[in-house]
């Protein structure tokens, strides 16, 4: 309830009492203010003493209004049934921990910064793109093939160093902007030394060895319960109240981009090497790895990207296995994508009311015949995402993107990556599938066709190298 001007009257009244428990929380901006930032929750009575947590966040310290919602209605019903009703959010429950008034002004700094410092992080990671940019152009302008491989391979590790900014606790500093900035920035670092290193050691393009790092930060982190990414510069930050734990829309795009370009280099070189059955099996074992990690309850745990990469993963088996792509075809992808999902979620389901994630909740609201009103909200967000100035824009430039790598980028180096158009088609079906099927819409269409880019660049970018280094020998000889 409400109490309005009296609020400390009788809250204190009921703390009082005995046999009450008591939760007291703001559900939104203080009276005359605009401040969109999450409110402290406070529960009297709660046993044993802690920070409130839910399924619904699966994080110690946060939980939703929906949540509590669901608390007084698990309450009601006093175990006299063990369905849950068709309502979002999950009873809360209780991390037995020391909380003191310091720990908790610490914490909600700490979620703060998760919303606002990490803006900080991007601006800094914007400047010093723009710096490696112009860098890229000059080098490129003058012949400098070392420092254009350099910027080459930063760009395409960024995702990564991006997402491991999650393993170092910056929210909990004192400068988490700052330490954020550090941060990323370091990891990049490192992850250019090491992917120039491995790339020139193993002969191997550096935009395929920036992919499998790509990909190996996001399935480790996947694999351990994806802990990373709810601290990672690639989360939702906590003030729109989006996705909390599992991969989100841009996790997924540029995870969804790297692992097509791998598929696809694994592919070319097992085909170089003669091997066609195991190209084949190369992209069916790395596909479905993929697709797992993207869709399990305690991983990605995400929905869309299942019934995205499953009839992609698919249809790039039919183009290895030298078999066309057919009407029919499509729709047996198409139905297999249904299934995967289907089957993932009916798994997540049977874990019971109190450990699902929104897969489970899913199937429930089948159920109860109340599913309909998320699909409607998940598509009524895609579609609002791409009929605004902003969609509409990156939309078109998106589009100008694919016509540039597909006219101008692809030719060139189809000798060297002989699957690389195919894969590139892979690729943009994604983007357009997944802007269609997650609630993200335009989102994904952008990051993917970004993450794609750079990749493809950064094959331009060696190949004009390897043309420039050969050249020079040649010129030196012809001045002698």
């Amino acid at each position: 309830m409400d109490g309005g001007p009296q609020s400390d009257d009788i809250v204190r009244a009921l703390a009082g009492r005995s046999g009450v428990d008591l939760i007291v929380t703001g559900i939104g901006p203080p009276p005359g203010t605009s401040d969109p930032r999450p409110q402290l929750v406070y529960a009297l009575g709660a046993t044993p003493n802690g920070w409130l947590t839910s399924t619904s966040t699966r994080r110690d310290g946060i939980i939703t209004l929906a949540d509590l919602t669901a608390t007084l209605v698990d309450q009601r019903r006093d175990g006299g049934t063990s369905t849950p009703p068709p309502i979002d959010g999950t009873p809360v429950q209780v991390v037995p921990g020391r909380v003191t008034a310091a720990a908790v002004q610490d914490h909600l700094g700490a979620v703060d910064a998760l919303s606002y410092a990490v803006l900080r992080g991007d601006l800094a990671l914007g400047v010093g793109g723009a710096a490696l940019g112009v860098l890229y152009l000059l080098s490129v302008r003058r012949g400098w093939s070392r420092p254009a491989r350099v910027v080459a391979a930063f760009s395409c590790v960024i995702p990564a160093a991006m997402m491991l900014t999650g393993a170092v606790p910056w929210s909990e500093t004192s400068q988490p902007g700052l330490v954020l900035s550090l941060v990323v920035a370091g990891w990049a670092v490192l992850l250019t030394g090491l992917t120039l290193v491995a790339a020139r050691r193993h002969a191997i393009p550096i935009a395929v060895v920036g992919a499998a790092v790509t990909v190996a930060a996001f399935t480790a982190d996947a694999a351990l319960g994806a802990v990373m990414e709810p601290g990672s510069m690639l989360n939702s930050r906590p003030i729109n109240g989006g996705r909390w734990y599992g991969f989100g829309n841009v996790t997924f795009a540029v995870y969804a981009a790297t692992t097509l370009l791998l598929l696809g280099y694994l592919a070319h070189g097992l085909r170089a090497a003669g091997r066609p059955r195991a190209a084949l099996a190369a992209v069916a074992a790395l596909g479905s790895v993929v697709v797992v990690v993207e869709g399990w309850p305690s991983m990605g745990a995400d929905f869309g990207g299942v019934l995205v990469l499953t009839p992609v993963v698919l249809g790039l088996l039919l183009v290895r296995s030298g078999l066309s792509i057919t009407g029919s075809k499509v729709v047996v992808a198409g139905a297999a994508a249904a299934l995967t999902a289907t089957v993932v979620s009916w798994l997540d389901w049977r874990r019971g009311p109190a450990a699902r994630s929104h897969l489970g909740a899913f199937v429930q609201r089948i159920l109860d015949g109340d599913a309909q009103d998320i699909v409607i909200r998940k598509a009524v967000a895609a579609s609002h995402s791409v009929l605004t100035p902003v969609g509409i824009g990156s939309l078109a430039a998106g589009a100008v993107v694919w016509v540039l790598i597909f006219r101008r980028l692809l030719p060139p180096l189809a000798a060297r990556f002989t699957t690389l158009r195919t894969t590139a088609a892979a690729a943009l079906t994604t983007s357009a599938l997944g802007t269609l099927l997650n609630d993200g819409g335009v989102t994904v269409w952008y990051t993917l066709t970004a993450a794609f880019a750079v990749s493809v660049g950064a094959l331009a970018t060696e190949r004009g190298c390897h043309r420039t280094s050969v050249a020079e020998p040649t010129s030196a000889r012809e001045g002698k």
